[in-house]
C-alpha cells in the first residue's frame, strides 16, 4: 500500500468514526422529542375520535416506547465504551432506526380514524414533518437518514392510496414525489459533510505536521546549538595549547627559518580560532539568540583602535590605512563596543584582503535619518581594491559567498564575516550596505541609529588618560599588536611574590599557563580538579584562583560555590576567583559570575590578556587585607 492510500484510508476511517459520533450524538433528543410526540398524538386521536384510547393505539405507542428506550440506551453504551471505533456501532443504529420508523409508519394504521379525514390529513401531515425532520438530524449519514424517511413515509404513501379518493391519490404522488425530494437531498448533503470533513481532517493533520515540523526544528536549533557550543570548547581547549606552546617554544628557537615556521604555526592556529568564532556567532545569529550588551562608548577611540590593528596588518602589503573622523573626540554613544569592534574588524580585514595596492580609508561622520530627521551614525570603510562585479553585489552579504574565484585561493576566510557583520548591524537597529566598481574598490556603508550619551564618570575624571591615549594612537602605522604591548610588561607586586592557584585538568593548558605565570614573576601552585583546589586552600592561601569550569570529579562551578561557602562561614576576605573557560556563551560566563567567580578569560588567549587578568585581581592592598586577616587566625595556617 502507498503513503498516498493509506493516508487515504485513515482519512475516510476518521471521517466514518466522526459519523459515528454526530449520528449518536443527534439520537437522545431527537429520539425523546419524538416520543413526546407520539404521546400528543394518541392523545388527541383519543379526544378528536371516540374520547378514549383504542386497545390499538395503546398497543402502537407503548412499542414506541420500548423501542425509543432501547434506542436512547444504545446511545447512552456508544458514549461510554471504550470501542467506539467498531465499525458495528453505526450498522447497530442502522437498523434501530429502520425498526423505529417502521413503527412511526404504523401510526394511520394502529389509529381509529377511519371515516375522519381532517384527522387523516393532520397525521399524515405530522408524519411528512417528522420525516423531514428526521432526515435533517441525520443527514450526517446518508444511509441513516434513508432508513429513517423511507419506511415511515412509503406506509404514508400506501395509506393514501388504499383511500381510493381522488384526495388519498393526491397524497400518495405528493408523498412519493417527496420521498425522491429527500433521496436526492441526503445524498447531497452526505457528500457535503464529506468535503467537510475531509477538509477538517487534512487541515488537522497539516496543522499537526506543521507544529510538528515546528518542535523538530526548535530541538534541531537546540541541538545544533548543544553541539556547536560543545565543539567550541573541544576545538578551543586544545588549540590554546597549541598556540600557547608555540609562544612558549618561540623563546628556544635559535634559526630564523624555525622562527619563520613557528609564524606559519600560529597564524594557521589564529586562523583556525577566527573560523571557530566567525562560526559560533554565525550560528547564534541564525537562531537569533545573539544578545547585545550595551554601554556608553567613546566612539572615535573605539573606531581608531580598530583602524590601528588594521593598519599593522596592512603594513606587510604596503597599504595605507587611514582614519577620518568628523565627530567631536568625546563623542560618547550607546552601544555594544565588542560587536560594534567585531563589525569593523570584518569590513576593515576585507578590504585590507582584497586590496593589492593604494589604501583602505575608515570615515566616521554624523548623518541625519532621511525619514525622522534622527541623527545616525554613518561608518564607511572605502578600499582601491578589485571591486565587486553589479551581478555579485545582491549576493556580498551571503554566508559563505565570495566574490572572485581568484581570490578564494589567494585568501583565506570562511566566508561569513559580511554575512555577519550585516546581522550585527540589523540586530542594533541599523543597516550595513555596499558600492562597488571592478577594478576602482568598494565601499562598505554602516549606519546605525546610535543613542548618544554623556560620558561616563571614569572618563570625565581622567582626561589626562584620554589625551595621552590619543596621542599614542596618532599613527596607526606604527601601533604594535596588543600582546606585544603588554606581554613585556613587568608586574608590579610586594617583594614576596603572588601566589596563584591553576586549576586546570588539560595537561598542555596547564604546563603553558603555569610558564607564562612563573614568567611573570609568581607562584603557581597547580590542581587537577576542583576538590583538589579545595584540599590545595584548605592548607594554603592563594592571591588568585585561575578555574577551569569544566573538569572531572568536580567542577569549577561546585568549587566555587565551596570556597565562598567556606569564607562566608569563616569571614575570609574572598579570593579573587577567574574562569578559565573555552566556551563564549553569555549564558556561561553568567553562570560563572551566578556561582561566584570574579572575571571570566576566554581560550585560547594571549599572554597579554592573562597579564591585564593578573594586574587586575593581584594588588598589594588585596593581599594585605588577606594576610591580615590571616594573621588574626580566622584563615588556617599555611
Amino acid at each position: 500500500m502507498s503513503a498516498d492510500q493509506a493516508h487515504a484510508k485513515t482519512l475516510s476511517e476518521q471521517v466514518r468514526i466522526t459519523r459515528t459520533r454526530l449520528l449518536f450524538s443527534h439520537i437522545p433528543l431527537g429520539t425523546t422529542i419524538a416520543v413526546g410526540l407520539g404521546c400528543l398524538i394518541t392523545l388527541l386521536v383519543a379526544y378528536l375520535v371516540d374520547g378514549v384510547i383504542s386497545q390499538q393505539a395503546w398497543i402502537w405507542l407503548g412499542g414506541l416506547v420500548v423501542l425509543s428506550s432501547s434506542h436512547i440506551y444504545r446511545s447512552l453504551r456508544y458514549f461510554r465504551s471504550r470501542d467506539r471505533r467498531n465499525p458495528i456501532w453505526l450498522k447497530r443504529v442502522k437498523l434501530f432506526i429502520l425498526v423505529l420508523s417502521t413503527w412511526w409508519g404504523g401510526l394511520l394504521w394502529a389509529m381509529p380514524i377511519q371515516g375522519h379525514v381532517d384527522v387523516q390529513a393532520t397525521l399524515v401531515g405530522v408524519l411528512i414533518g417528522l420525516a423531514a425532520c428526521g432526515a435533517f438530524m441525520l443527514t450526517v449519514d446518508r444511509n441513516s437518514a434513508r432508513c429513517w424517511l423511507v419506511p415511515m413515509l412509503t406506509s404514508v404513501a400506501l395509506y393514501c392510496a388504499v383511500q381510493a379518493s381522488v384526495l388519498g391519490l393526491f397524497g400518495f404522488i405528493t408523498v412519493t414525489g417527496f420521498i425522491g425530494i429527500l433521496w436526492l437531498e441526503t445524498g447531497r448533503a452526505h457528500r457535503r459533510m464529506d468535503e467537510l470533513l475531509f477538509l477538517r481532517f487534512t487541515n488537522d493533520r497539516v496543522t499537526s505536521s506543521q507544529a510538528a515540523a515546528l518542535r523538530e526544528a526548535e530541538e534541531l536549533n537546540q541541538a545544533k546549538g548543544q553541539f556547536l557550543a560543545t565543539m567550541s570548547h573541544e576545538m578551543r581547549t586544545p588549540l590554546h595549547g597549541i598556540l600557547g606552546l608555540s609562544r612558549l617554544i618561540r623563546a628556544e628557537l635559535q634559526s630564523q627559518q624555525a622562527h619563520e615556521r613557528m609564524n606559519l604555526l600560529e597564524a594557521s592556529g589564529q586562523h583556525l580560532l577566527g573560523v571557530i568564532n566567525d562560526v559560533l556567532d554565525y550560528s547564534r545569529l541564525q537562531a537569533g539568540r545573539m544578545e547585545l550588551s550595551p554601554a556608553a562608548v567613546r566612539l572615535p577611540e573605539l573606531v581608531r583602535e580598530v583602524t590601528a590593528l588594521a593598519a599593522v596588518n596592512g603594513l606587510d602589503k604596503g597599504l595605507d590605512v587611514t582614519m577620518a573622523c568628523d565627530l567631536p573626540e568625546h563623542y560618547f554613544v550607546e552601544v555594544d563596543g565588542g560587536r560594534l569592534k567585531q563589525i569593523l574588524y570584518n569590513l576593515l580585514g576585507n578590504a585590507v584582503k582584497f586590496t593589492e595596492r593604494g589604501q583602505v580609508t575608515m570615515r566616521v561622520r554624523e548623518i541625519a535619518d532621511a525619514q525622522t530627521g534622527k541623527p545616525q551614525v554613518c561608518l564607511e570603510v572605502e578600499d582601491t581594491g578589485i571591486g565587486i562585479p553589479p551581478h555579485e553585489l545582491s549576493r556580498v552579504f551571503d554566508a559563505f559567498h565570495q566574490v572572485d574565484g581568484r581570490y578564494e585561493r589567494k585568501t583565506a576566510g570562511s566566508g561569513l564575516g559580511l554575512s555577519i557583520a550585516r546581522q550585527l548591524c540589523l540586530a542594533m537597529g541599523g543597516d550595513l550596505a555596499c558600492d562597488s566598481e571592478v577594478g576602482k574598490g568598494s565601499v562598505f556603508r554602516c549606519v546605525l541609529p546610535l543613542k548618544r550619551v554623556s560620558a561616563p564618570a571614569v572618563a570625565q575624571a581622567a582626561p589626562a588618560a584620554v589625551e595621552a591615549r590619543q596621542a599614542t594612537s596618532a599613527a596607526p602605522r606604527h601601533v604594535q599588536p596588543v600582546e606585544a604591548a603588554t606581554a613585556s610588561d613587568p608586574m608590579h607586586t610586594s617583594p614576596q611574590a603572588a601566589t596563584v592557584l591553576l586549576v586546570e585538568d588539560n595537561p598542555v593548558n596547564a604546563i603553558v599557563a603555569r610558564t607564562e605565570l612563573e614568567q611573570m614573576g609568581l607562584q603557581v601552585a597547580h590542581a587537577e580538579n576542583g576538590q583538589l583546589a579545595l584540599d590545595w586552600l584548605a592548607e594554603h592561601e592563594a592571591d588568585l584562583v585561575l578555574m577551569d569550569c569544566h573538569m572531572p570529579e568536580m567542577n569549577g562551578f561546585d568549587a566555587t560555590r565551596h570556597i565562598r561557602a567556606i569564607e562566608s562561614q569563616r569571614g575570609d576576605v574572598p579570593v579573587p576567583i577567574v574562569a578559565l573557560t573555552a566556551s563564549t556563551h553569555q549564558e556561561v560566563q553568567q553562570a560563572c559570575l551566578q556561582a561566584g567567580m570574579n572575571d571570566c578569560l576566554s581560550k585560547p588567549f594571549l599572554r597579554g590578556e592573562l597579564l591585564r587578568i593578573v594586574k587586575r585581581h593581584v594588588s598589594d592592598r588585596s593581599r594585605r587585607a588577606r594576610r591580615s586577616k590571616l594573621g588574626t587566625g580566622l584563615v588556617g595556617a599555611t
